[in-house]
């Protein structure tokens, strides 16, 4: 009886206290956002420099934006059904590849770093060159981008046919899932809020106004598709716990396998997947949910069952990858411009230690060991260097969108030519600045609400994958590049919390 009673009350007290860390976390983020920003300065260089706001300004404008919002979705609502926002939900995704397709034809940026070695290694090993495998090549240290090499690798072979480089196919391929990150987004918002009209109606308004992920599209890595497949898959998820449908499980598997080929990181978003599923499993072990578990576990299993077998006999027996500590360790670095942001210290270590992850791991466990003390005995420095390593990934309101695709080899128009150093970039950092405040705003609402009104625990998915998010980021090197997937994955709820609030200050005011 008393194991029947904690499994009944297992999920309602993990949505509980859940909702409580969510609400310290976005108090946090809000608050941090409406008196400060964390921004770039020069199109060269990616480092983060702090700003301090004007609250008044910012509550001000954030305010206007709530009415605005509240006007808008009083005028939709009444010319809207169902199915007409659905179609809207349509028109909007469409219109977000056509932007993210300008952008990408418009803003003449070629790979560079990453982005032009993972192509490199694509073209190498398309003809027969695998020797970035072996011990101290790029793949052979950094072993998890073999999935978007595998899909560089496919797309270099049917350039030609587009007479293109398979890399600006990635980034069409890129524009292309923006709409399908808008449109799984808009599901999302449906099933959190059993189809409430004014939430879907600004999800679509505040998806659609996101810049970075526009400018994000021609960034040859997986940020934004890997983010449109999480999101697709968090739909699919939800499909699969309401109404389970063969074609929900399959879009399921689908979504999270390309999510993870695409980038590695998105286990953080599946862990949380997993997490819903455990409790939920926990407290009625349904053949439905054990289906949607294995499902989910298929297709997490699959990216590296793929690329083991096609590389697996081709990496050395003394190849191994950079083991996880030096990217920790890294991010408790203070010897460059933002705290915890890459220095080389992962990769010259590891070249210190001739490529033996051993050793290599042995000596920063050392270095991690040693800044942890420095905490314990100056806790002042300690806060100090965190607030400044999260909040220069945090609220950093234009993550990085415009700076990590600085190489520009081709032409610009001169809309784009002004995004990058002229009157128009000002004008998008302050819109970002308000918006990045808006977001964070909204999710508190939710989550207040969400205490409230007792939620059930996959209502917060993404909120959890965020959550996740917000942790690895303390933990992991730092940049606000990195943190930005997460941000869109609270978009769906800073809709439902400002919608929940608008809907229910226009009932009482009557209108």
């Amino acid at each position: 009886m008393k194991i029947s009673i904690l499994r009944q009350k297992a999920e309602p007290f993990c949505t509980h206290l859940f909702g409580l860390l969510c609400l310290l976390l976005f108090a946090f983020l809000f608050s941090i956002s409406m008196t400060s920003s964390w921004l770039n300065h020069e199109v060269g260089d990616e480092y983060v420099y702090f700003e301090k706001d004007s609250l008044p300004r910012n509550l001000f404008f954030l305010v206007l934006a709530l009415a605005v919002l509240a006007v808008l979705a009083r005028l939709l609502q009444e010319l809207l059904s169902q199915r007409k926002m659905n179609l809207l939900a349509l028109l909007v995704s469409a219109l977000s590849i056509g932007i993210s397709l300008y952008w990408v034809q418009s803003s003449g940026t070629f790979p560079q770093a990453d982005q032009e070695y993972i192509w490199e290694q694509a073209q190498l090993f398309n003809s027969g060159d695998f020797s970035g495998l072996q011990p101290g090549g790029y793949v052979g240290i950094y072993q998890q981008q073999l999935g978007i090499i595998t899909i560089l690798r496919v797309l270099d072979r049917i350039a030609p046919f587009f007479h293109t480089e398979g890399w600006h196919l990635f980034q069409l391929f890129s524009a292309l899932t923006t709409g399908l990150l808008v449109y799984a987004g808009f599901r999302v918002v449906t099933l959190i809020t059993d189809r409430q009209y004014v939430a879907q109606l600004l999800y679509l308004l505040l998806a659609f106004v996101c810049a970075p992920m526009y400018l994000y599209t021609s960034f040859v890595y997986g940020e934004s598709s890997s983010t449109a497949f999480s999101m697709l898959a968090a739909w699919m998820f939800l499909e699969c716990l309401r109404t389970p449908r063969v074609r929900f499980f399959v879009g399921l598997y689908l979504s999270a396998f390309a999510a993870l080929l695409l980038r590695t990181n998105t286990i953080i978003i599946f862990i949380a997947f997993a997490i819903v599923l455990v409790i939920k499993l926990l407290r009625n072990a349904t053949r439905r949910l054990v289906s949607v578990g294995l499902v989910l576990l298929l297709a997490v299993l699959s990216p590296t069952v793929l690329t083991n077998s096609l590389y697996g006999d081709k990496i050395p027996e003394g190849s191994k990858p950079m083991p996880a500590i030096l990217f920790v360790t890294m991010g408790t670095r203070d010897d460059v411009t933002n705290a915890g942001w890459y220095d080389s210290y992962s990769y010259l270590q590891y070249l210190d230690h001739d490529l033996d992850p051993l050793a290599a791991s042995e000596a920063a466990g050392a270095d991690l060991a040693a800044f942890l003390t420095q905490c314990r005995e100056d806790p002042a420095y300690a806060a100090d260097f965190y607030n400044r390593k999260i909040a220069s990934q945090w609220n950093a309101p234009m993550y990085q969108c415009i700076v990590m695709n600085n190489r520009v080899e081709g032409p610009q128009t001169a809309l784009v030519q002004s995004l990058y150093e002229g009157a128009a970039n000002q004008r998008l950092t302050n819109f970002m600045n308000l918006y990045q405040s808006l977001i964070y705003g909204g999710v508190l609402v939710f989550t207040v609400l969400g205490l409230k009104k007792r939620f059930p625990l996959e209502n917060h998915l993404l909120l959890i994958a965020a959550f996740g998010g917000f942790l690895f980021s303390i933990l992991w090197e730092a940049k606000a590049r990195y943190v930005f997937p997460y941000f869109l994955l609270m978009i769906p709820y800073a809709a439902a919390g400002i919608g929940t609030m608008l809907t229910g200050l226009l009932q009482r005011t009557g209108r």
